[in-house]
């Protein structure tokens, strides 16, 4: 018995749906004839399922991806072993059991495909403008910075900065956070001071920030509420000085800055940065690294700012509390 479906592995982002319905499609019964006995439509005389598969390939008639992909025959008995992905090839091509060469080179997003070409591009202009860019950030990074910022798609570490490749090293989240329980961050600032050994933690939040906005809200933010509380948290240790500001953006921008100080001193809780420090404390005439920055970023005028914030006096006021060297 043989019956045709339509089948591609690796499939692009947002078909992976399509998997489901041909394994779906492969269970119904078929009779020695190769006849769906259970089709009321057409009582079975289609060649097995072909009707099916001739309704669902018109409802997707405009997908580039469905229309790219080939047909061919396989038992009912392989067929779960086929769309698990039991073809081979590369990146371009795929062979069917049957020998059968498919071309899916083709088969694309239009917007990843964007992205792949705009990547191609940036490699033709990084090469012309130098041609050693490429065997210089594909060495070791020895970055001096490590930036500590917003998820926001307006705020790029590198561009803000003025940095290439492997000058700054990056690490993002919802309101540039650095909490003690986050396992991500806490491996990302242990990897920078240990290993890459930065001199510079930067800690940038940004105004017109979403997470400050949500967190000065009076509403249950589902799963996000657990992380945004950690803003609530900075707005409540300073409420005094906040509740002073009657204007609601200004009230918003001071929590963008308020936020970003408690951050700079959790980093100063954490243990890989506390001796880290300790190690350059009996180094006479030495500077103690990593330093920590706090800084803003302003999305309306594209510039940064240094908050004028000593961490000095606050880690002697605090030191007593969270010292663990």
């Amino acid at each position: 018995m043989r019956k045709s479906v339509q089948i591609i592995r690796n499939l692009p982002l947002g078909m992976t749906g399509y998997r489901g319905v041909w394994r779906g499609l492969s269970s119904f019964p078929v009779d020695s004839n190769g006849k769906d006995s259970s089709c009321s439509c057409c009582g079975g005389d289609h060649p097995t399922h072909q009707h099916k598969f001739d309704s669902f390939t018109a409802e997707k008639k405009n997908s580039p991806v469905w229309e790219s992909v080939r047909s061919f025959s396989t038992t009912t008995d392989s067929f779960d072993s086929v769309a698990s992905g039991a073809l081979t090839g590369n990146d371009d091509t795929y062979t069917t059991y049957d020998g059968e060469t498919i071309d899916i080179s083709n088969v694309e997003d239009p917007d990843i495909a964007k992205l792949l070409q705009n990547n191609r591009d940036w490699v033709e202009r990084e090469k012309n403008s130098d041609p050693n860019f490429f065997k210089k950030i594909g060495a070791k990074q020895v970055p001096k910075y490590l930036y500590i910022g917003c998820s926001d798609s307006r705020v790029p570490a590198n561009q803000i900065l003025g940095l290439g490749p492997g000058e700054v090293f990056v690490h993002r989240n919802v309101g540039n956070l650095v909490i003690g329980s986050d396992l991500n961050v806490l491996s990302v600032v242990e990897f920078a001071v240990n290993v890459l050994e930065v001199q510079h933690i930067i800690v940038t939040g940004h105004y017109d920030c979403g997470a400050v906005r949500a967190a000065m809200t009076t509403q249950d933010l589902g799963l996000l509420e657990n992380w945004i509380r950690h803003i609530r948290d900075v707005h409540r240790m300073h409420h005094s000085s906040m509740d002073m500001i009657s204007d609601d953006e200004l009230r918003h921008k001071r929590l963008v800055e308020l936020s970003v100080i408690e951050q700079c001193v959790n980093l100063f809780k954490i243990a890989a940065v506390q001796k880290k420090r300790k190690e350059y404390y009996g180094k006479k005439g030495s500077p103690v690294f990593p330093k920590v920055h706090a800084m803003v970023f302003d999305p309306k005028v594209g510039l940064l700012k240094k908050l004028p914030v000593n961490f000095k006096n606050i880690i002697r006021n605090y030191q007593h509390i969270y010292n663990l060297y």
